[in-house]
């Protein structure tokens, strides 16, 4: 039940959104030099985050809703007696898909520890302050997003399916030997588990504060160009996940 390697959004979008969101933070730093360091942190952290949070959760969620799609869609041409649910089940996936959000999805502020890293870093680079401070709000939003927008796809989905009666249409069918329900949570945790832990902002593509202050020494005075962001998701080995739960 591996997911396919691919997903919905192309790593030269986040890329093209980071350096954006840089060249945003850039010019609010500066017109808020009249604010207090912790507001001008904050502000200009919450807008990095609100760029990044979108971008990644409108990926999640349209990377889980294709991936269940798929795995549904030929799980039920190998299994005849389970079609019944599993067709409902990928009916529902794809409508999910064709629903998923296009703009600003509700997005909270900036995590406390987010914030908390930003002001920290900020200090990395007294005289590009807000590169460090985009770099660190890039991150967390990325990572927030990809959790937000993979809990609501699985979500959705499954209302849709129950909706659909593909709860009920399961009825004593197996898949791969399981019972048909048992298959699809197990299915709907391995792609969030990936999903999650294969996004942009997985585990050890983040910098530290030491990394991020040399490459701004490195630059020099040059305008911000881009935050640090993860190239195309390489799926790995699905592990058992918490079942979806609304995160909205």
């Amino acid at each position: 039940m591996a997911p396919q390697n691919t997903h919905n959004t192309r790593a030269l979008a986040f890329e093209d959104e980071a350096a954006s969101a840089a060249w945003d933070a850039r010019w609010e730093w500066q017109r808020l030099a009249d604010r207090a360091a912790a507001d001008r942190t904050a502000l200009v952290t919450d807008q990095v985050w609100q760029q990044g949070y979108a971008l990644a959760y409108r990926d999640a969620y349209g990377t889980v809703a294709q991936r269940v799609a798929e795995q549904a869609t030929r799980a039920a041409g190998e299994h005849p007696e389970a079609r019944p649910t599993l067709t409902r089940l990928a009916a529902a996936a794809l409508a999910a898909a064709n629903a998923a959000p296009s703009g600003q999805p509700p997005t909270p502020p900036a995590d406390a520890r987010t914030l908390a890293a930003a002001t920290a870093r900020a200090d990395t680079n007294r005289q590009q302050p807000w590169k460090p401070v985009a770099h660190t709000a890039w991150e967390g939003s990325l990572s927030a997003g990809t959790i937000a927008g993979t809990l609501a796809a699985a979500t959705d989905i499954v209302i849709d399916w129950r909706a659909r009666g593909g709860h009920r249409a399961a009825g004593d069918a197996t898949v791969h030997g399981r019972p048909a329900t048992a298959w699809i949570a197990d299915l709907l945790a391995s792609v969030n588990h990936a999903t999650v832990t294969t996004g942009p902002a997985r585990p050890g593509t983040a910098p530290t504060a030491a990394q991020l202050a040399r490459q701004d020494q490195a630059a020099g005075a040059a305008a911000p160009t881009s935050a640090p962001v993860a190239g195309r998701r390489e799926d790995t080995a699905p592990a058992a996940a918490a079942a979806p739960a609304r995160s909205r």
